[in-house]
């Protein structure tokens, strides 16, 4: 079994908040696992130094953000027996912090595009399973079925989205769509990203994901918490920090 996940934080890189902890302490069940797991984030200015100075350079190629062609840098890590991998784009991430920006939607998206542009350039490495973590990545599932649905090496990857926090779903204008993510207003509907008169990423993950976690069962209640998850209760399952090994080693069986 093959997994990257993909995420805005990751300790000991940088990290705000539970995201980075929770992505590192599953990366470390997993690796025990004997699981080939792999890590995708962006390459912040905010990483020490100590660890940049380590990065080695794999790969440079060019993002597709709607009509946009952004740079995009590939650098890895191995730390603690894990392949760590960082996008490099300075316009995007060369900035003091990781969230607030009033780009946050363009940093994101070309985040999403760029993990998934990056797998063809990782010697030796097909994914069978892209894990997504929280807002920030949470359009993969939907780019992976609107842009690489064709594409031999992209088609057999199953998704997995999990919500870490469902506070913050990056709700951004509806001119988002088409000027940013580069889709067409078939994608501005109620089953799809649209969320009163929004674009919401986090909408993305829930639709479009073959399974959907949260790190708290008691998403599940509430009347705008289940406005978002019902259609998708089905696929959807809570899973607390001290069960996690097992039951997402059992998710990921199941996708497989």
């Amino acid at each position: 079994m093959k997994l990257v996940y993909v995420t805005a934080e990751a300790d000991p890189f940088l990290k705000t908040g539970g995201l980075g902890d929770v992505v590192s302490f599953l990366t470390t069940l997993m690796n025990k696992e004997g699981i080939d797991v792999r890590v995708i984030m962006p390459k912040y200015s905010a990483i020490a130094e100590d660890f940049q100075s380590e990065f080695k350079h794999l790969a440079h190629f060019d993002v597709p953000v709607a009509w946009r062609k952004q740079y995009c840098g590939l650098e890895e890590l191995v730390y603690n027996g894990v392949h760590y991998y960082f996008i490099d784009n300075e316009y995007y991430f060369a900035r003091p912090g990781i969230y607030g920006e009033d780009d946050d939607a363009e940093r994101f998206a070309f985040f999403s595009r760029a993990a998934l542009e990056s797998i063809i350039h990782i010697p030796g490495f097909k994914p069978d399973i892209i894990h997504c973590h929280d807002w920030h990545t949470a359009l993969i599932p939907l780019m992976l079925k609107a842009f690489y649905n064709r594409e031999p090496l992209y088609y057999p990857i199953k998704t997995i989205f999990t919500i870490h926090n469902l506070n913050y779903q990056g709700i951004f204008p509806k001119e988002v769509l088409s000027d940013v993510l580069g889709l067409g207003t078939e994608y501005f509907t109620e089953d799809t990203l649209e969320f009163y008169e929004g674009v919401n990423f986090l909408k993305g993950g829930v639709v479009y994901a073959d399974r959907i976690t949260t790190l708290d069962p008691r998403y599940l209640d509430g009347e705008q918490n289940l406005r978002l998850l019902f259609k998708r209760s089905k696929s959807l399952t809570g899973i607390l920090n001290e069960r996690s090994a097992n039951a997402y080693l059992r998710l990921y069986e199941s996708l497989l």
